[in-house]
């Protein structure tokens, strides 16, 4: 079971050792060819006449001043880079003794091979020549990473993954440690190969580091039964990473740990059942603490970074929200979930103010305002449902915009918050087709659109009053930002007329014909309203109710009403049409 994992290794081991080889080579025709082209240049020093200009400049010598030597490595025009030739030329110099250590190597790598399959080597050997062998590779890396970045990461890398999979094997294959020593050493080597990575201020071998760590509990084969002590684990594996975020500034850090507490405790999340976690407040208090940390690192980073970007941050606050919602979703009891999801939407709030109030950058005021709500939607939706949802929702998303534009006192912001509306207009829709119109016309489903045409008009009207507020990015024109609330609303206004009147009339014609010529009265007001003020907006909303009471008429009334009716309808909206041309502009008298 061992021998071929070990046999694999050794084939590993080889291609690294050839590929280290070719990067030395690299590096030491690079370095001769450096070292040639500076004599090159201290020899075109007295070969080059002094100049009468101010500025002398130095110039190479001629190719016939230079000794064959010099010659052989002066620089030459060719199409093919310096670099490419630099293995070949390396080969070159004593070729058989390279040879000959490779064939070593190789050899060596097979008789490791052998004398497992043949067990000349016992367990204890086997673990102890992987520790060995994976320290002194990690070593080497270290000591090399000054020298060769490439060579001396992969090293690293090599060695500090062999010592953690031989710690791997030797708990599984021989039990040689318990669970716990199984533990400690990924993470005593997930501490040295972060403190390497800082001290060469290499954030890839941190990131690298902090995986090892997060992997650690999978690599000791231990049952899962004790949260308390996974999670207490990942408690200290978190600030650690943390602390190095915050010394480096390598904020991904915080992404990949945030993922690691995720990846372990989305299983219970995904399977609905907590099992292990129901009424084990210890493990939610760890988390919630996490969420917390991460919370209060992510507000720091952004208030300190000078930067307008941080995606770190912002996937940080929303893994983050993921966490939070997806945990007590689950594992909190259920009279206390919405309660709890509350108190956070309050700590987003506050941190979207927070950062606005001490950055001014609007795309984290943004996220965490969307975080916000969000946990705002899911602790009304665990309390609310049916119609009384729709209408608490369609509140909060007024307010929210509301809000944001006092906090902010930037009408573009809080405008755009607004477009949380929609969501309880699509939720709206529905209301117009339910079966509750035919018993009354105050059913929930009346109160649903009512609320819904009425805060869109109210957002409308309040940003139509902030009008002349300088509009941020505008190049000196206000856009009318209250134009499309104003005219959604009124269209739902518009909807809840007409399955009121078919509501409560139980004349369909009637109702048709009381609805149409109140259509048509809105909209040549609206009309007029737009010629006589030069309104293009008011023009066009008025001109659009009118094709539309004109296209019903026209496509759906005259063939579906009967006789009577249809003649009472065209009748009246045609005298309203032709009423139209008494409506003149007034003169101003001079």
């Amino acid at each position: 079971m061992f021998y071929p994992f070990f046999s694999f290794f050794g084939l590993i081991e080889i291609v690294v050792i050839i590929y280290l080889i070719i990067k030395v080579a690299n590096l030491s025709g690079n370095v001769k060819r450096m070292r040639r082209d500076i004599e090159n240049l201290s020899s075109g020093k007295s070969g080059v006449k002094p100049s009468t200009q101010a500025s002398p400049q130095i110039q190479p010598a001629p190719a016939s001043y230079l000794t064959p030597a010099q010659n052989a490595f002066a620089p030459r025009q060719s199409s093919s880079a310096p670099s490419d030739n630099a293995f070949t030329n390396w080969l070159k110099e004593n070729w058989l003794l390279k040879v000959g250590v490779l064939m070593i190597l190789v050899g060596f790598g097979w008789f490791i091979s052998y004398a497992f399959v043949h067990n000349w080597i016992g367990p204890l050997g086997r673990v102890a020549l992987g520790f060995t062998v994976g320290s002194i590779l990690a070593l080497v890396g270290t000591l090399r990473l000054n020298k060769d970045d490439i060579a001396g990461t992969m090293l690293l890398i090599l060695g500090s993954a062999i010592v953690v999979i031989t710690s791997y094997a030797a708990q599984v294959v021989y039990d040689f440690f318990p669970p716990t020593v199984a533990l400690a050493i990924p993470f005593i080597v997930s501490v040295c190969v972060t403190l390497i990575g800082m001290a060469y201020n290499k954030s890839k071998i941190a990131v690298y580091a902090v995986i090892i760590g997060l992997l650690a509990p999978m690599l000791t084969h231990a049952p899962q039964s004790n949260l308390n002590v996974l999670y207490m684990y990942l408690a200290v594996v978190a600030l650690g990473s943390v602390w190095v975020a915050g010394a480096k500034n390598w904020r991904e850090i915080n992404v990949i740990s945030l993922l690691g507490t995720l990846f372990y405790t989305a299983p219970h999340i995904l399977s609905f059942n907590a099992l292990g976690f129901q009424e084990n407040y210890f493990v939610l208090g760890v988390i919630f603490a996490l969420a917390l940390l991460y919370f209060v690192v992510s507000v720091v980073g952004i208030v300190r970074s000078k930067q307008d970007t941080g995606q770190a941050d912002v996937v940080v606050s929303i893994l983050n929200a993921v966490l939070i919602i997806g945990t007590t979703m689950t594992f909190v009891p259920v009279e206390m979930r919405s309660l709890t999801l509350a108190a956070w939407m309050l700590l987003f709030a506050f941190g979207s103010f927070f950062v606005f109030s001490k950055t001014g950058k609007e795309k984290f005021f943004y996220i965490y305002s969307l975080i916000a709500v969000a946990l705002l939607a899911v602790a009304t939706s665990a309390e609310l449902d049916g119609e009384t949802l729709v209408i608490a929702f369609a509140f909060e998303s007024a307010v929210v915009s509301i809000a944001s534009y006092i906090i902010t006192k930037s009408r573009d912001i809080g405008y755009r918050m607004s477009a949380f509306m929609l969501g309880p207009a699509l939720m709206a829709l529905p209301s117009f087709s339910s079966y509750s119109w035919q018993s009354a016309v105050l059913n929930s489903h009346f109160f649903v659109i009512l609320t819904v045409g009425a805060l869109l008009m109210f957002i409308g009207i309040f940003y139509y009053l902030l009008r002349n507020e300088p509009f941020p990015g505008s190049d000196g024109e206000t856009p009318k930002v209250y134009v499309a609330h104003l005219i959604t609303g009124s269209f739902y206004l518009f909807g809840l007329l007409w399955v009121s009147l078919h509501s409560a009339l139980q004349d369909d014609s009637v109702a048709i014909i009381s609805a149409m010529v109140i259509y048509t009265i809105v909209g040549i007001s609206s009309y007029f309203k737009g010629v006589f003020a030069s309104n293009k907006t008011f023009k066009g909303y008025g001109s659009a109710i009118l094709l539309l009471v004109i296209a019903r008429l026209v496509f759906v009334d005259v063939w579906s009403m009967p006789l009577a009716p249809r003649i009472v309808t065209f009748v009246v909206i045609g005298i309203l049409f032709i009423s139209t041309a008494f409506i003149t502009k007034k003169k101003k008298v001079v």
